[in-house]
């Protein structure tokens, strides 16, 4: 504009002027679309580390007579454990006058531990694509992430069985419940008489009895030993021996008839039941993704908290990233001996993770 005044050039007068307008009504335009929308996050009730975490976008439009296009959601996570911070983006063509859409937008939860989302911008350059108008939601919500899921092998309740040689196991009868109904098959000596299908003995001419899946109760205590040699080691096993722990904890703290107590041996040791119920067994879900390594697990902290908070149990099963050898000679004196009493009553079972032959029921990485 100056040169073109000072040169007395009108075309460059106009062409100024059209600039200048095609930015002041790109910055109103886009300024009043930001004004007339509104963005929601929605997490996911759970999630497991090494599966998909899908977030998604409520955006809102709220103009009665506009369409805005040219729609961009910006977002990103903050994970705790390793600091590491992800950006995250996507992006829509248009949202109609008085719509809400619902963006989806997946990401991979690589480990365990809390993550932490925002601050979430939505952004639009409508209608000239020259600027863009910005509205950000500060709100920044966290999303705790539980530890990564083995597959089971068949046979895998023999993790849970410590006793041998006719001695009795920690798995026990639930009640005067037959349990579920299986089939039928022959009739056996020493069978009860209720068993008898009736209608089919008839047509088989030949006792016939119904089978049933007998319900069991365990009746244990899981202790995590949260050990890591040195702060800057491979945390792969430890790693490993919690994502166990959570295994064993979604096979078994759901049903009501067990009585688990998990309990971790780390930097802070805690303890608590299973109830049974699916907040319970989040509850232990959370308490092994918020688990720190350390290298002096506290094993009897750890214990005394197990044993206040349900009670005594039958028979201790402890998930570890090393051999109960080299347990026993790191530990103190008086928590060594504790160990001990239980491995001669043969109430003990040890689960070395980073040894395969310890661990042959599950699928380690």
């Amino acid at each position: 504009m100056l040169g073109g005044a000072l040169r007395g050039f009108n075309l460059l007068l106009v062409v100024a002027g059209l600039i200048i307008g095609a930015l002041l009504m790109q910055w109103r335009w886009a300024r009043s679309a930001c004004e007339s929308m509104s963005l929601e996050r929605q997490l996911p009730d759970e999630v497991f580390a090494g599966q998909s975490l899908r977030i998604h976008y409520q955006v809102a439009n709220h103009n009665r007579w506009l369409t805005i296009w040219l729609l961009g959601i910006e977002d990103r996570v903050s994970v705790a454990r390793s600091g590491v911070i992800q950006p995250m983006r996507t992006s829509l063509s248009k949202i109609r006058r008085g719509a809400t859409l619902t963006v989806p937008l997946e990401m991979v939860a690589t480990e365990r531990g809390q993550l932490t989302f925002g601050p979430s911008v939505l952004s639009t350059s409508f209608p000239l694509d020259l600027l863009a108008a910005r509205i950000e939601d500060k709100r920044q919500p966290t999303q705790l992430v539980y530890p990564r899921l083995f597959e089971l092998k068949r046979g895998w309740q023999r993790l849970l069985s410590s006793r041998h040689g006719g001695m009795s196991n920690p798995i026990q009868r639930s009640g005067r419940s037959e349990g579920d109904f299986m089939g039928l098959r022959e009739y056996r000596i020493g069978d009860k008489l209720r068993w008898i299908h009736w209608r089919t003995t008839a047509r088989m001419d030949e006792p016939v009895v119904c089978q049933y899946d007998q319900p069991r109760r365990y009746d244990l205590c899981l202790l995590v030993d949260a050990y890591l040699p040195t702060p800057h080691a491979d945390d792969g096993h430890v790693e490993d021996a919690i994502s166990v722990a959570a295994t064993i904890v979604v096979q078994l703290a759901a049903v009501g008839s067990n009585r688990i107590v998990l309990a971790i041996a780390g930097r802070d040791p805690v303890a608590a039941p299973a109830s049974g119920s699916i907040e319970s067994q989040r509850r232990l879900l959370a308490m092994l993704a918020r688990a720190e390594a350390t290298k002096n697990p506290l094993f009897a902290d750890a214990m005394l908290k197990a044993r206040s908070t349900a009670g005594r149990f039958r028979d201790m099963v402890v998930i570890s990233p090393r051999s109960i050898e080299d347990a026993m000679s790191e530990l103190p004196e008086q928590t060594g001996a504790q160990l001990g009493t239980w491995l001669r009553r043969g109430a003990l079972r040890w689960v070395n993770v980073s040894d395969p032959q310890s661990s042959p029921c599950f699928h380690v990485s």
